[in-house]
């Protein structure tokens, strides 16, 4: 199989644009670079951490590394370095790559050598994890490391193989209209699972790619869309929220065929609006449905079903399968009852990994069981009713739930942690419950350390009093009774 980042990038017309160092290089360019790249790599397979930003850098090397079949950790370029240590110990990694934003073509083997560093000897890092350091051999198909958008400190990576990214940039080729005449401005991180499909089905047609790391509060974003005009916009729920605030028809999309949004459930509300608003500028709205286990993107929602069918994730995308299992085990084969989703499809990665032990072989399933809970109406489209497993996404960042509880319930610094105390909450709102009132600087001390910890803003962290807490028959904590009862006392 050829993959679309090895050498036939060449061919391709269109060009790359760093919005930090303000430089455009060619796609012929763009394979020069890479190709020089290689040259610096360690012949034997290892595991190579990347700090991934939108800029030509962070591409150049990332393309590299795929090329040569290593196996990519992608790190967030703002993971504190306590945190970011510890991972890089756990997974005893070998080699780091640490680029400056301005490396860009043309480039030579000692600007490169010198970004590519030993992490640590054998001894260090030993020291720093209190683990032995078995330097693994790491299973020929793994290359890719990505986090399932947590930021609680989990060191729980999904292990993705080319196949895997080849297979899930073709598929979302198969309904999006990318062509190779295309250009996009990104607007999420690479080292999002999200964004990253982004640059891959765009880097697949050859189409022009503007890498920007501005948020979409920053004039110099909408600067970008004056200047190249892109032909889309990608974004999680958030996005299209501050995009709503900011005044959709102010904002520079006038060029914007279509809006493409995963990253979590977006209210009937939001859907409805981002609706009306295609309707009257002639653009389409694509709802799609993804989890990072499945590399990127799981299922669509077909302009054309909207918006009686807002709410709905579609079908699967090209490719793939879907299928509801009961409580029992069973197959769900009635319209409009509740099963876990499973999905089935090229996309599905190769197993989870918590170490560098992990790294040595691969388990990959034929159905992933996805913990979100669906049904399917008379024409096959599926509906997220809710989620088995206790996870929410603030702002597109998926939070676990129960992580997050034994954060607080393990806190020394409020009160929470000898008290009866749990967590819930539902997209893009967090709330701690317990039996007892904090005072306010209790309270504005939970809701700034519990922020900072799992890396997003205080607003979206509430603390909520109760009497008591529901249990279940089996004495178990009856989450979804609570979740009731903390927001009808709103």
């Amino acid at each position: 199989m050829t993959y679309f980042w090895q050498d036939n990038l060449a061919k391709h017309a269109g060009f790359i644009y760093d919005a930090t160092s303000t430089q455009t290089v060619s796609y012929s360019q763009l394979n020069q670079c890479v190709e020089v790249f290689c040259q610096s790599l360690p012949e034997k397979k290892s595991l190579i951490a990347l700090e991934a930003s939108n800029c030509l850098a962070s591409l150049i090397a990332y393309l590299a590394l795929l090329r040569t079949n290593h196996c990519i950790l992608l790190l967030e370029p703002e993971l504190a370095g306590v945190q970011k240590q510890t991972l890089l110990a756990n997974y005893q990694v070998d080699f780091k790559v640490e680029l400056p934003s301005d490396l860009a073509a043309p480039i030579n083997l000692t600007a490169v050598r010198q970004h590519i560093q030993l992490v640590a000897d054998p001894a260090n890092l030993q020291q720093i994890s209190g683990l032995t350091y078995l330097n693994s051999a790491i299973a020929q198909d793994i290359v890719l490391l990505l986090s399932t958008s947590g930021s609680t400190g989990s060191s729980k990576l999904v292990k993705l193989s080319a196949k895997n990214l080849q297979a899930n940039s073709t598929a979302i080729l198969g309904y999006l209209p990318i062509s190779s005449t295309d250009t996009v401005v990104t607007s999420l991180p690479m080292h999002y699972s999200f964004g990253l499909s982004v640059i891959h089905t765009h880097l697949q047609v050859g189409a022009n790619i503007v890498l920007s790391d501005y948020s979409l509060m920053q004039k110099q974003f909408w600067q970008l869309f004056k200047q190249f005009e892109p032909n889309g916009f990608y974004g999680v729920p958030f996005s299209y929220q501050l995009m709503t605030q900011l005044g959709l028809a102010r904002l520079a999309l006038k060029s914007c065929q279509y809006f493409a949004q995963a990253g979590g459930k977006m209210s009937d509300s939001l859907t409805q609006a981002l609706f009306d608003f295609c309707q009257k500028t002639h653009k389409s709205l694509y709802i799609m449905y993804g989890q990072t286990e499945a590399t990127a993107r799981i299922a669509y929602l077909k302009p054309a079903k909207l918006p009686q069918k807002i709410g709905y994730i579609g079908q699967a995308i090209p490719g793939g399968k879907l299928k509801l299992i009961d409580e029992n085990g069973q197959p769900v084969t009635q319209t409009n009852q509740t099963g876990e989703l499973y999905y089935q499809g090229d996309n599905v990665c190769l197993g989870m990994a918590h170490n560098r032990q992990d790294l040595t072989h691969v388990n990959q399933q034929e159905w992933l069981a996805t913990g979100d809970l669906a049904c399917f109406d008379k024409d096959g489209d599926f509906k997220i009713v809710g989620r088995l497993k206790r996870f929410i996404k603030v702002t597109g960042k998926r939070i676990n739930l129960d992580e997050v509880e034994a954060i607080v319930q393990n806190s020394n610094k409020t009160k929470l942690s000898q008290m009866q105390t749990c967590v819930v909450g539902e997209d893009d709102q967090l709330i701690v419950v317990s039996n007892f009132t904090l005072t306010e600087p209790e309270y504005s001390r939970l809701v700034n350390d519990l922020a900072e910890k799992i890396a997003i803003h205080p607003k979206y962290i509430r603390q909520v009093h109760v009497n008591h807490l529901p249990c279940l028959s089996n004495g178990k904590l009856d989450y979804r009774q609570l979740l009731k009862q903390v927001k009808s006392d709103v």
